[in-house]
Formats: C-alpha cells, structure tokens, sequence
C-alpha cells in the first residue's frame, strides 16, 4: 500500500503470492507486575519462622512465573528491612529478586505497609499495572493503601499465607490475645475480599492448587 516502508516487504512471500507482502510486527502484549512481600509476621513465635518461609517461598515461585510469562516484574520488600528491585525482564532479573529474597529477614515494620506499597507503585509502576501482595494481614491499616491502588486503578491480588495455629497457650491473657488477634485478622480479610482477588494459602497446602482455584487471576498467572 502507498506509504508502506521498502524495507518490510517480505520477498521470498511476495514471490510466492505474485503481489508485494510487506512483514507487520506487534508489541508484545506484556505487563507490569510488583510482587510485594510483607516480612512483617509477628504473630507467636512458634509460628513466626514458619510463617516467614512461606511467604518468601511464594514471592520466590510466584516472580520466576510472571518472569516466564515474559512480564516485566520488581519486587518490594516491606517490613523492618525493607528493599526494591525495579521491574525488568529476564533471567538477570529473576536472579537479582531471588538474591534479595535470600536476604530478607522477618521483623516488624518500622513505617506503614499501606503507605509504603501506595507511594512506590505510583512511583516505579505505569497506571493499570498488576500488584501481587504477599503479606500475612497482621496489619489493619494495610486495607486503606489497598483501596487506595484498587481506586488508582491498579490491579491488586493479595495472597495470604495462614499462619498455624498455636499448640498451646502459656496462659488465658495469651489465649485472649490469640483470638483478638485473629478477629481482627477476620475484618481485615472481609474488607480485602470485596476490594480485590484474596488467595488464603493455609499449611500444607501446595500453592499451585490455591492459584488454580482463583479464577480471576488465570489472566495473567497461568498455572
């Protein structure tokens, strides 16, 4: 067609055809993808460590995924220690995220999460992008910087790790503080559930089926 470049006709096709075939290229379809992992799990110690692992398990598993879908994925670390990997692609780039994981350590949070995850996906993320938040939900506030990225218009998937349940109480004020504990937890897992996809991934439970069962996320995680 007239203003067709020279350079794009495909010749040995034109040959073929009897008529001039120029080559069209498309983009990628790709997307933008901050994994956020909460290493804040403080919660009984029994269950801390254990607690801990999963999650940077899943932040593991769940970037080398997105990565070999071909997306662009980063990765925030959000807790005592915190860290950012920018995204990018590649081999180079799941290395450098797998690297920083190894670092991390569990503790508590010194500056919100909520406002920690809100002001770095405005920064580092374009409109539209995807958020995978790891986190156990032991912060209430987490919710409002949630609903913040949801109104913003990003897409946002929580996935939380359950920690075990306790095998024993030391004393009633423990145990009361237990159960504050998870009904506080409960009202935080309601407000995320009518905001966003919620993937609750108890222990022993492989993290593949829970991912299969979450429809909305086929899209972008095809497991």
């Amino acid at each position: 067609m007239s203003g067709d470049d020279l350079k794009r006709i495909n010749w040995k096709a034109s040959a073929r055809a009897n008529r001039l075939i120029v080559n069209e290229t498309e983009a990628e379809r790709t997307t933008d993808v901050m994994v956020v992992l909460d290493t804040d799990v403080t919660f009984f110690q029994s269950s801390e460590k254990e607690l801990f692992e999963r999650s940077v398990r899943a932040a593991a598993s769940m970037s080398s995924l997105l990565l070999r879908q071909g997306n662009r994925v980063g990765l925030i670390l959000q807790g005592e220690e915190r860290g950012i990997v920018p995204p990018a692609f590649g081999k180079r780039q799941e290395r450098r995220i797998l690297y920083m994981l190894a670092t991390a350590k569990p503790g508590r949070a010194l500056i919100s999460t909520s406002y920690v995850i809100t002001l770095l996906a405005r920064l580092m993320l374009p409109a539209r992008a995807q958020l995978v938040i790891i986190s156990p939900l032991l912060e209430p506030d987490i919710t409002e910087g949630i609903r913040e990225l949801v109104v913003a218009g990003y897409s946002v998937v929580v996935l939380s790790p359950l920690p075990m349940e306790p095998t024993g109480f030391q004393s009633e004020p423990e145990k009361l503080a237990y159960r504050i504990t998870q009904l506080e937890r409960a009202n935080v897992l309601l407000s995320i559930m009518k905001m966003c996809t919620l993937i609750q991934w108890p222990p022993g439970v492989p993290l593949s089926k829970k991912l299969q069962e979450a429809k909305r996320l086929r899209p972008l995680l095809q497991v």
